[in-house]
């Protein structure tokens, strides 16, 4: 009896192991598609305000529309609302940044895009989107990296670390 418990808590316990190393390759991987989604509204967003002079409310209604739940979430929030939508931007990164799987340098670009939106000049919201679109492109390819190679290494720790404790324990 005693055997048994003791071999279902190891097995347990090197499940756990290795669902946690997996877990963070799974966020790794939440971290890219993050940063594409908002390279991609982004573009969009600049495209409409460029193209269609459309005001921003409906230009995040329309991303809030487009997008996949986290970031749809996200646009949600700063399509409606009384205070100025850079307000209400920065408000939901706040909020929101662990939803959004977002890295320092993906939530920095977006947070200094929210300083500005809506305050200046079309011309200068263009230059600002166009800014954090660069950012956020620099950012995906730092997020992309790690992803490659934390992915690998979490998995080989986690099955390594999940059979070095079962050896331990037997």
């Amino acid at each position: 009896m005693y055997d048994g418990i003791r071999l279902a808590g190891m097995f347990l316990c090197a499940g756990g192991i290795i669902f946690l190393t997996f877990s963070l390759t799974a966020r790794l991987r939440r971290r890219v598609k993050s940063v594409n989604c908002f390279i991609s509204a982004l573009y969009l967003m600049r495209s409409e305000i460029q193209t269609h002079l459309s005001d921003l409310y409906d230009v995040f209604g329309m991303l809030a529309a487009t997008c996949p739940p986290p970031q749809k979430a996200f646009f949600e929030a700063i399509a409606v609302g009384d205070s100025q939508p850079g307000e209400r931007m920065r408000d939901a990164l706040v909020k929101m940044r662990d939803d959004l799987c977002l890295g320092d340098q993906e939530y920095d670009a977006l947070y200094d895009l929210a300083s500005t939106i809506g305050l200046y000049d079309v011309e200068s919201q263009l230059r600002d989107i166009t800014r954090a679109i660069t950012r956020l492109e620099r950012a995906r390819v730092k997020a992309e990296a790690d992803c490659a190679g934390r992915t690998k290494l979490y998995s080989t720790v986690g099955i390594s670390g999940a059979l070095i404790f079962i050896l331990i324990i037997l």
